[in-house]
């Protein structure tokens, strides 16, 4: 073995005197316990600062609401619709008739199969 299995005790002994005499706070011991403790949670309390400041900034450019003609003419959309309210987009017959039908025939048609295939012996290992 060319290196020691444990750190020598003189070496341990200075380091323990070191941080012994140090007069600083606990969490400002090492040489850059500053920049870990002090200077990264003032940088990224002063990025976040500036992010809600842009943040702000880009929404008052924005018109704050919808449009009352577009609103109106949505509200008057599904108020004259005499359907069921869950049945009231183009696209909404498909995802909630046809789909959970098919699922249920899926369903079906296998528990079949595999009622058929016990009653024949099918796929019986022996």
């Amino acid at each position: 073995m060319t290196e020691p299995p444990f750190v020598p005790r003189d070496y341990v002994f200075r380091k323990q005197q070191y941080y012994q005499n140090i007069r600083k706070h606990t969490y400002l011991k090492g040489p850059y316990d500053k920049i870990t403790s002090v200077v990264i949670p003032i940088t990224l309390a002063v990025t976040a600062l500036s992010m809600i400041g842009f943040q702000l900034q880009k929404k008052m450019t924005e018109p704050p609401f919808v449009p009352r003609d577009y609103v109106f003419r949505k509200q008057q959309y599904y108020q004259n619709i005499r359907k069921h309210t869950y049945l009231k987009g183009p696209y909404d017959k498909i995802t909630s008739v046809v789909i959970p039908i098919t699922l249920a025939v899926t369903a079906l048609s296998m528990i079949g199969r595999g009622i058929y295939n016990m009653s024949h012996g099918i796929g019986k290992k022996e």
